[in-house]
């Protein structure tokens, strides 16, 4: 069996009080997959994009004190990010997994001045009740 899913969000946002909806995309996509190899062997697969987004860049003074009210509007670039994984179950209620992230191994920040890890494998065990 295939289960396949997916979302666009294509956001507007009115501001009041900010120039931006800040670290907020307007357009998100996400895509997804997961396959039943058998009873207990599934895979999955995930494709996401961010589109542009902004962020304040606050300046400070020579003491470090923070400037009222004085930024700059940065751009946080759109990215693409690829991640698979697999899952195992071994009992009803023991499972173990592992999940490949950022695929691609794109350097790119959901937050400015935060960058995501490259590519990395997680993995685990899945205990259900």
């Amino acid at each position: 069996m295939v289960n396949l899913g997916g979302r666009l969000n294509i956001d507007q946002y009115t501001m009041v009080n900010q120039e931006e909806a800040w670290h907020l995309p307007k357009m998100r996509l996400a895509a997804n997959a997961r396959f039943n190899i058998s009873e207990k062997l599934f895979i999955d697969a995930e494709a996401l994009f961010h589109g542009n987004a902004y962020a304040p860049q606050y300046s400070y003074d020579s003491n470090g004190v923070l400037i009222a009210d004085a930024f700059n509007k940065e751009t946080i670039a759109s990215f693409f990010d690829l991640s698979a994984g697999a899952e195992y179950k071994a009992t009803k209620y023991l499972g173990v997994f592992v999940k490949a992230n950022n695929m691609l191994n794109t350097e790119y920040q959901r937050y400015l001045y935060y960058p995501k890890l490259g590519f990395n494998i997680l993995g685990g065990l899945n205990f259900s009740f």
